[in-house]
């Protein structure tokens, strides 16, 4: 039988492989869509996707406290809260989708007529395509309370299944129908239909996985709303302003250079934060495990420990990645976009690059915070943050340009790090939880030291072929150190038992 441990750890591979596949599949179907569809076609499918993905941030946080609150419900064998919790964020957020939908198809002639200033040749795929979009709201809505059911559960099987049939459908589909001659109109009804089809195959998915979860309907029940939107609504204003640490810079980008320099400066900022799967892969997984584990009996060190362990092999794991990004940033981006762009955003790559590193981090604190039920501290990290990133960018992107957003970015997450950590500590009620302690044990300071150690050697290494040797050598090596001396004897335990139990 598989622990705890091993089932976070089997789920949270699940989750990366399949968004780096499908990541994959992005990257090779995105040029044959833009190369079938006119410019208006390939802008007006993208703002249909955009209000698609965008309209789920409209749950007003319920989804991600549904599933904190369902895994607390399953953990105490509590069947009454299970329904009355699911059913209630699920009829609550279908009426607000209903809403939506209504305000978004009243508004559909303003938007194709004044907002986008769309040609003639599109105006009529456009108003249908924002009518269809409009029709997906309430299942998206749904959906999303109907997967935090299935991550409450720990059912990351079936939460990968769904994803990877709507990622294929969305971007294999679309070139699928292309080459079959459809153009814009097949495309966003596929794009529509797949997430409707999900919604109410996930809703039967449910009753299998929560027995008799459909003839035990609950229409609304006061205190399961009540505490689904205290606590989403502190979601809601991260949902609202993490936004805006992504587009802030590129909009004082624009005002204060011009528009070359912000596709300069977000092509990789794009690119970079792309990777943030590899922590996202874990955070998913772990955030029910941590609610679980903090639940009640006046004992969390199982959530300390998993905290504490997560964080160490998350440092362990990201942190040659980044340096081989920083070292070989202008390579990447000469390979990648040219010397001309290469010779212009390979700082700005690199001190994202940095960044990244205290980005990825910061996504297990946010992970622990709300697992405990204190959301409120990182919607207010948010709230202090916002200024100081603008104040930063006025400041900085006149004197020095691209490179000081990219400064301004990064300072700005390295902070956001600190202060999340900082609260897990000091308010994340976690036995164990010491896991800076950890991270500056002398295990891990010699085994980050020779890491950097090889990084400076790798600088002074001439000719390409030489890095590529060097760096697979390091690579080899610096496995081989962490396992024997990076880690303890709990973590080679866990990590041989892992690989016996992982297809149990």
């Amino acid at each position: 039988m598989r622990s705890p441990s091993h089932v976070v750890a089997r789920n949270s591979f699940y989750n990366l492989l399949t968004q780096g596949l499908l990541a994959l599949l992005a990257f090779w179907a995105l040029p044959q869509v833009v190369r079938g569809l006119s410019k208006d076609g390939f802008g007006l499918l993208t703002i249909v996707w955009s209000f698609v993905g965008y309209f789920t941030l409209l749950d007003f946080g319920v989804s991600r406290a549904a599933t904190k609150f369902l895994a607390d419900a399953f953990a105490l064998d509590a069947a009454g809260e299970v329904y009355k919790i699911t059913w209630t964020s699920v009829n609550s957020l279908l009426l607000i989708g209903i809403v939506c939908s209504a305000i978004v198809i009243g508004a559909t002639p303003w938007l194709v007529h004044d907002v986008f200033h769309l040609s003639s040749e599109v105006v009529a795929e456009a108003q249908s395509a924002f009518i269809l979009s409009a029709i997906s709201i309430p299942f998206m809505l749904v959906f999303g309370i109907l997967k935090g059911v299935q991550m409450a559960l720990q059912r990351f099987d079936i939460v990968n299944v769904f994803q990877a049939v709507m990622g294929v459908s969305q971007w294999g589909g679309s070139v699928v129908l292309l080459w079959l001659g459809f153009k814009l109109g097949p495309i966003i009804l596929l794009t529509v239909g797949t997430r409707v089809l999900l919604t109410l195959l996930a809703l039967l998915v449910t009753d299998r996985i929560v027995p008799k979860f459909l003839s035990n309907f609950v229409l609304w029940n006061r205190d399961s709303f009540k505490r689904l939107f205290a606590f989403g609504g502190w979601i809601t204003i991260s949902q609202i302003v993490s936004p805006l640490f992504l587009y802030f810079d590129r909009f004082f980008i624009g005002i204060y250079m011009t528009l070359a320099a912000v596709t300069l400066y977000s092509v990789p900022q794009e690119a970079l934060t792309r990777l943030l799967i590899l922590p996202m892969s874990l955070t998913t997984t772990l955030f029910p495990a941590l609610s679980q584990d903090a639940l009640g009996k006046g004992d969390t060190s199982a959530a300390g420990l998993r905290y504490s362990r997560s964080v160490k092999y998350l440092i362990l794991g990201i942190l040659p990645v980044i340096l081989l990004l920083i070292l070989n940033a202008n390579e990447i981006l000469k390979i990648w976009l040219g010397n001309d762009f290469a010779d212009q955003s390979t700082r700005v790559f690199q001190v994202l690059a940095f960044g990244l590193f205290f980005n990825s981090l910061a996504q297990l604190p946010i992970t622990a915070l709300h697992a405990v039920g204190r959301p409120d501290l990182t919607a207010k990290f948010h709230l202090v943050e916002l200024p100081l990133m603008v104040l930063l960018n006025i400041l900085l992107i006149p004197r020095i340009g691209i490179l000081g957003a990219a400064l301004t970015w990064t300072i700005r997450v390295i902070v956001d790090a600190v202060l999340l950590i900082w609260a897990v500590h000091r308010y994340g009620n976690l036995s164990r939880t010491d896991s800076l302690s950890s991270f500056l044990s002398r295990r891990m300071l010699t085994n980050l030291g020779l890491l950097l150690l090889s990084a400076l050697l790798f600088l002074l290494i001439p000719g390409i072929r030489l890095k590529i040797i060097f760096t697979a050598v390091i690579a080899i090596g610096y496995t081989t150190w962490t396992w024997l001396y990076g880690f303890d004897e709990t973590d080679r335990r866990f990590f041989v038992q892992l690989r016996a139990k992982f297809f149990e």
